[in-house]
């Protein structure tokens, strides 16, 4: 597993390719076997050698794996990288479990890579409070079991060749990263978010016991905070300017855009992006693995919780941008203590 190991895979890996290459234009193109081999810098002998060879079971195993990825990278237009990939081949009742770096080998040698970037961005809207909460929340992002810890917030995505935007509002479950409940409106308002908290509240009726948000002015209002307190439900915020205060739901909506974008990438009007937006909610709830519950989706987590009473836990992985962040801060407050 060494650097040794390593480049004397990457050396096999592309011999293979090149077996391929020569194999393919031959066939297809009738290129001269010879020529390439010169070009390539390949043994002639070495290359007949691999090309009568017979299929051990390993290869036959690749193939149908490959045939697998293939299909599956086909499917979603290319969402998903080798981990994802691995996930879902394991989830999709193999007898024998896939390790990852063998999916990855075999997504290179089959010039398969993932589509997914990410290119979010946030926006904020200045307001007057009438309400405030304390961050109760404090980054404790685990929960225990369902409906424990909510938070929320609105994202925008642009509409191609106009000035039109449609606002996402979403109530993401932390203990399984589930959205519970989700709204797409042309208007970022108060109806949208009230409509959003209705329908969360109407899917899982003892609501939760903390909700969080950021210190949008749809959250601010004692209206909303009333509305909350009539379902005994405590009200956090983040602090200002903090949007690491809500990160898992900042990420959730960088990533719920980014497969959209993947899965529909030919939507162009309001409607198009709308119906695109639904279906991806849909496909992240039951086809989207996730590493943190072991290659199970969001709606499987939650499933087992709440049908099946199986409440598993699932630690929160440190993430290494949060831990530099901290690391700035800590450093700031010691050079100012000098």
């Amino acid at each position: 597993s060494g650097p040794r190991c390593i480049r004397e895979r990457k050396r096999l890996e592309m011999r293979e390719r090149k077996y391929q290459v020569i194999q393919k234009f031959h066939e297809k193109e009738g290129w001269e076997i010879r020529w390439m081999c010169q070009v390539l810098k390949v043994s002639r002998a070495a290359y007949y050698k691999w090309l009568r060879r017979k299929p051990s079971e390993r290869d036959k195993e690749n193939e149908e794996l490959t045939h697998a990825i293939q299909t599956i990278h086909n499917g979603n237009n290319g969402l998903f990288g080798y981990r994802k990939m691995t996930m879902v081949l394991n989830r999709n009742g193999r007898e024998k479990r896939v390790n990852d770096k063998r999916v990855r080998r075999l997504m290179r040698l089959a010039g398969l890579s993932s589509e997914y970037r990410r290119k979010s961005r946030k926006t904020w809207k200045k307001s007057t409070p009438e309400a405030t909460a304390e961050n109760v929340l404090n980054r404790n992002f685990k929960a225990e079991k369902p409906n424990q810890k909510w938070c929320t917030d609105i994202t925008e995505v642009a509409v191609p060749g106009s000035s039109e935007k449609l606002y996402i509002s979403t109530i993401f479950d932390l203990y399984d990263r589930y959205p519970v409940a989700y709204e797409i409106s042309s208007r970022n308002d108060t109806k949208l978010v009230n409509d959003t908290l209705r329908k969360a509240l109407d899917n899982n009726p003892g609501g939760c016991e903390i909700f969080h948000s950021d210190r949008g002015f749809q959250y601010t209002r004692r209206a909303f905070n009333e509305m909350l307190g009539e379902h005994d439900i405590q009200q956090s915020m983040s602090r200002v300017s903090r949007c690491i205060d809500n990160g898992p739901m900042e990420g959730f909506q960088g990533q719920l855009k980014d497969i959209c974008v993947v899965l529909y990438p030919g939507v162009k009007t309001a409607a198009e992006i709308k119906g695109a937006l639904y279906k991806t909610f849909d496909y992240y709830i039951n086809e989207y693995p996730q590493k943190r519950f072991k290659g199970k989706t969001a709606g499987e987590v939650r499933k087992a919780a709440l049908e099946e009473g199986i409440v598993e836990d699932y630690p929160i992985q440190k993430n290494p941008e949060v831990m530099r962040f901290w690391e700035k801060i800590e450093s700031k407050k010691a050079l100012r203590a000098l």
